[in-house]
């Protein structure tokens, strides 16, 4: 996945990476798609830059997987900006009551295993900013994370900057 220590992992190398050990451990897949404003090979485009929410509902399933990209942002009320500090991927595996249920790696999330439910609401107003290819863009529509979600340090805000989904 080209994982590098500072860096973590691109959106290009995960879609690789997932790509790469699908085929070696299932030989073959029906789908693995991309949606998010993240640079990204274009084989796995859907042409979607803001993720939608029913899509990543309708991707949870037995032979099926989804990941999402979630970026760390600090929200500047001054300039009605999302700073992008960073990023982290976690995985969906269900929908619950409004609520999207992850697994989340980090060890803010704690040593056990769990699910997390996690709130989702869309931004209405914003801009994401960063030093990432792709950004600025409007914040308008993009999904934040909230209640139940364990935000890295500070930064106030989860946005899903994009979705991975593969279908077996």
């Amino acid at each position: 996945m080209n994982t590098h220590l500072k860096n973590g992992t691109g959106t290009s190398g995960f879609l690789k990476g997932i790509d790469k050990i699908s085929r070696e451990l299932f030989g073959h897949y029906s789908k693995l798609e991309y949606q998010g404003w993240r640079k990204h090979p274009p084989s796995f485009s859907t042409g979607v830059t803001i993720p939608r929410l029913e899509w990543i509902k309708d991707s949870i399933g037995r032979e099926s997987a989804v990941w999402l990209n979630i970026g760390w942002y600090k929200y500047d009320k001054d300039s009605m900006s999302y700073i992008r500090k960073g990023g982290h991927w976690v995985t969906v595996v269900g929908y619950n009551h409004g609520k999207l249920i992850i697994h989340d790696p980090a060890p803010r999330a704690g040593q056990d295993f769990s699910n997390e439910y996690v709130s989702v609401h869309h931004l209405v107003k914003g801009r994401l900013i960063g030093k990432k290819s792709g950004l600025p863009t409007s914040a308008v529509g993009y999904l934040s994370l909230g209640e139940g979600m364990h935000i890295k340090g500070s930064v106030g805000f989860s946005v899903v900057d994009g979705v991975v989904r593969l279908i077996l």
